[in-house]
């Protein structure tokens, strides 16, 4: 991550022109793909006719699981808490009435290869009903089968927000409890 001056329109009371912005570069194979840009007033914007991918795709480096959050900061938490196998897609959530927003899920065809590979995705996005909806859509095109769902604290909305709240421990205490995604007709058994 680094800090640059990049153009953006009249927002949050900032006139149009350059700005302050963090800039998340999305790598793939080592190579810039993307950039995204984040306002002091926390406006996005991308480079025009960039590679749909993955944030820090490239830290997958083992298959038996990907965590999935929602969005740059969060995948930042999640390394913070010791789960550097965090991916976003670069559009965040749908409103929670988009269910089929494909433009938006065109990273996973750009990384069908690797996805196709992994065991596990540990869905860990945000709580609010656009991150739900994420949730859902994204056990739908990975396999409801390969998903686990995580359920953050009480009063905590994302990875971010828990680390904030309650350190790397929270974080993790919410990950390792990820339950299975439930799939009708299909029965978990345990030995206790």
């Amino acid at each position: 991550l680094y800090l640059a001056k990049h153009w953006f329109p009249e927002h949050g009371g900032l006139p149009q022109g350059e700005h302050p912005a963090i800039v998340f570069p999305y790598l793939v194979g080592g190579k810039l793909v993307n950039r995204k840009y984040r306002s002091t007033k926390k406006m996005f914007m991308q480079e025009k006719d960039a590679l749909p991918s993955l944030f820090n795709v490239d830290a997958v480096t083992s298959l038996d699981r990907v965590v999935w959050v929602e969005g740059e900061a969060d995948v930042l938490a999640m390394h913070e808490a010791g789960y550097p196998q965090t991916v976003s897609l670069p559009n965040g959530a749908p409103a929670a009435n988009v269910q089929h927003d494909d433009k938006r899920y065109l990273p996973l065809d750009t990384h069908a290869d690797l996805l196709a590979k992994v065991e596990r995705f540990i869905l860990a996005g945000d709580m609010d009903a656009p991150g739900l909806a994420l949730r859902e859509e994204l056990a739908r095109r990975l396999g409801r089968h390969r998903c686990w769902l995580v359920t953050w604290p009480e009063g905590c909305k994302d990875a971010n927000d828990t680390l904030l709240k309650g350190g790397p421990a929270l974080v993790q205490a919410a990950i390792e409890a990820a339950e299975p995604y439930p799939i009708q007709g299909v029965q978990r058994l345990s030995g206790d």
